[in-house]
């Protein structure tokens, strides 16, 4: 499988789904602590994105970027 399909896969179903998806059609079962890993992914993504979007943050940003 390419990296390309591979970052396409997940980009448009999501690492838990992409994984759980995978896994089945290889016939291997997905262990608890690869799903806490991709939970754990998923969360950490989700707050970034929150985080970058409020208003001090991105005035900071633009700040640093300026000085550049």
């Amino acid at each position: 499988m390419s990296r390309v399909a591979l970052v396409i896969g997940i980009h448009n179903m999501g690492h838990t789904n992409f994984f759980n998806d995978l896994f089945h059609s290889l016939g291997i079962t997905v262990g608890r602590e690869l799903l806490k890993f991709l939970e754990k992914k998923v969360k950490k993504k989700e707050w970034k994105r929150s985080y970058q979007k409020q208003f001090d943050v991105k005035v900071t940003q633009a700040k640093a970027q300026k000085k550049l």
